[in-house]
């Protein structure tokens, strides 16, 4: 048995991993091949939940526990119905193949996974709060509960101490995956909020790198330096927007402020 829950512990910090690095990387995915950003989250989320059930402890044969479900939950119900498509079609036809006498239930926990919490996506509409995602969670925990525990389960006879163990390895992992989807989509909010703010602003604010070429300008500098728009001016220093005397003069201004560590004020 102890073995059985450091694969499932394995699992979960897999899970994890795969829903903190589909939150980090997702601002710089953008649709294309005809593929919305929808559809790439609910392949990650497939994908993982392929992952996690190469992973799975077998109880017995054919008869697997992982953590798909925290992968299914997120998936349709922080990507809607694309997302809960592809990754519900990724994890049935990965749990065919795996086949045993747990399929017809495994299969049914997906699906179920998967239309509750469209439910509740449905219900909450365009702001996804944790209570959502706790409901969905004791939810899906609930129904995986009576499903295992049926007469026509293969694990109703493993023990009611067995099933909750599981099942709420299961709410935990669901749990766990919201919060990071949710906190990752609030400290990108609050960016994306800030950056606009400082485009906007009338004041000269820009943000360079250790070359001393601009990574970040405002609307108010692009205009100063004759640009239409500060992308045209990332990448840029002031050796190509200034003569060389003057760039060298602040180029050197900059690389005593970092050597000194202190600011420059009211020049």
């Amino acid at each position: 048995m102890a073995h059985i829950w450091q694969i499932l512990l394995g699992n979960l910090a897999m899970v994890a991993l795969v829903i903190t690095g589909w939150a980090h990387l997702t601002p710089s995915i953008r649709p294309r091949f005809g593929l919305s950003r929808e559809a790439y989250f609910g392949m990650t989320m497939g994908i993982g939940a392929v992952i996690s059930m190469a992973m799975s402890a077998e109880i017995e044969p054919g008869v697997y526990f992982d953590l798909r479900a925290g992968l299914v939950v997120s998936a349709a119900l922080f990507g809607g119905a694309v997302a809960a498509v592809f990754t519900s079609v990724m994890a049935v036809a990965f749990r065919l193949w795996m086949s045993g006498a747990g399929v017809t239930i495994g299969v049914a926990g997906i699906v179920i996974a998967a239309l509750l919490s469209l439910l509740a996506r449905k219900v909450a509409g365009s702001k996804i709060l944790f209570g959502h995602v706790a409901v969905v969670a004791l939810a899906q925990s609930a129904a995986a509960y009576l499903i295992g525990s049926s007469s026509i389960s293969p694990l109703h006879h493993l023990g009611g101490a067995v099933a909750v163990a599981a099942v709420g390895l299961n709410f935990f992992c669901i749990l766990v995956s919201g919060f990071i989807i949710l906190k990752v989509r609030r400290i990108r909010t609050e960016r994306d909020l800030l950056r606009a703010a400082l485009a906007q602003s009338p004041d000269f604010y820009y943000v360079k790198d250790r070359k001393s070429r601009f990574r970040f300008a405002n609307e108010a500098v692009a205009r100063f330096n004759k640009f239409d728009s500060p992308a045209g001016m990332i990448g840029l220093s002031d050796f190509d927007l200034t003569q060389n005397h003057r760039a060298a003069e602040l180029f050197e201004e900059e690389r005593r402020i970092m050597a000194s560590g202190s600011p420059l004020l009211d020049q």
